[in-house]
């Protein structure tokens, strides 16, 4: 006869490890979305300097009215989840499942990491500069970052509130560099979540490939420029709802992510070259825009980044001949793909 050995349940649980946010404390929280699902962000443009006239009237030059761009950052992700703890399941198992910590370990192990996951892809579609570039090397990578530091540099970015982002695969490349200073060579105490150190000036997070789009080596962006809002960030934990014995958790988060226009020079995200679509032609004769593999084409008639304006429209058919004295921009996107670099044409 079978001898049957009782079992229980360990009173400890297993759980994945976690990490607390890789991307807020590197963004921008400056902007509010409270009460609306839509926030217009206007950009003053200024106008260049003149001539000083000594003779006439308008001798600072000719008045103009201030004019400026409009961005419109729509909130587009919603996402919640509900759990149930059964009082009866939970207490045939030691009672490990203590609601609260629960909780805890879905906002840890889900919705956390949406949220960064959600700037890490939105950055590499909107950043100002989208470098298609080979597999760094050990030889090549603190190049390539100095590339993405230089890129910067020509758009005035301050040097304080870079921050690079790398995977653990360009983190074993860039540590071996003479370049790069560790942490404890720096002498910091307290550093952000995933920070490993600084190169070229920047401070340098280490975050798990996952986290990026497939094909992305790094990012390096100012803090300034990349908005990570959440409008709404609820759970809820309830005893014994209508229905259910035990605990119900729930929880939702209405939340996404920016690259503001106006400092988008202050972004740039370094690509499989392999992975990123080539460039946008615009032909002045006929208006056509095209790009080969191209599933969408963006483009604007008036100066403005069709990456950010609110007044990019959609190309569908040739626009005519080009007026003179117009400007057409556009850029070209594709599902799998990075988006191509911005074409400019100046009738």
């Amino acid at each position: 006869m079978a001898i049957n050995l009782a079992t229980k349940f360990s009173d400890k649980i297993a759980t994945a490890f976690t990490h607390g946010s890789y991307v807020r404390a590197h963004t921008n929280n400056e902007y509010s979305w409270t009460g609306v699902k839509t926030l217009q962000v206007a950009a003053p443009q200024t106008v260049p300097m003149a001539a000083y006239k000594r003779t006439g009237t308008n001798r600072y030059g000719e008045p103009q009215e201030m004019q400026d761009t409009v961005q419109e950052l729509t909130l587009t992700v919603d996402e919640g989840f509900s759990l149930t703890v059964d009082k009866g399941n939970n207490s045939e198992q030691m009672g490990i499942k203590n609601a609260g910590r629960m909780l805890r370990l879905q906002l840890d192990e889900q919705a956390t990491p949406n949220v960064d996951k959600r700037a890490f892809a939105v950055v590499a579609q909107q950043a100002g500069k989208v470098a298609g570039i080979a597999k760094p090397t050990k030889a090549t990578i603190v190049d390539a970052v100095a590339a993405a530091g230089e890129y910067l540099d020509e758009s005035i970015t301050p040097d304080e509130g870079r921050t690079l982002f790398v995977t653990p695969e360009m983190y074993r490349l860039i540590k071996g560099s003479n370049e790069f200073i560790s942490i404890g060579e720096l002498g910091k105490k307290s550093v952000a979540k995933g920070e490993v150190g600084e190169l070229d000036g920047n401070t340098v997070i280490k975050v798990p490939s996952k986290y990026f789009p497939a094909g992305v080596y790094f990012y390096l962006w100012h803090k300034k420029a990349v908005l990570e809002p959440a409008k709404l960030h609820d759970t809820h934990l309830h005893l014994d709802p209508p229905g259910i014995s035990g605990h119900l958790l729930e929880g939702r988060n209405i939340y996404d992510a920016f690259v503001l226009g106006i400092l988008s020079g202050s972004t740039y995200v370094a690509v499989d070259s392999a992975k990123k679509l080539g460039a946008v032609t615009i032909t002045k004769s006929s208006g056509a825009i095209t790009c080969d593999g191209a599933g969408k084409i963006l483009y604007t008639t008036d100066g403005t980044d069709p990456r950010y304006s609110k007044t990019a429209e959609t190309y569908s058919t040739a626009l005519g001949a080009i007026n003179g004295g117009t400007t057409v921009k556009a850029v070209a996107y594709a599902d799998g793909k990075f988006p191509s670099d911005l074409a400019e044409l100046v009738a």
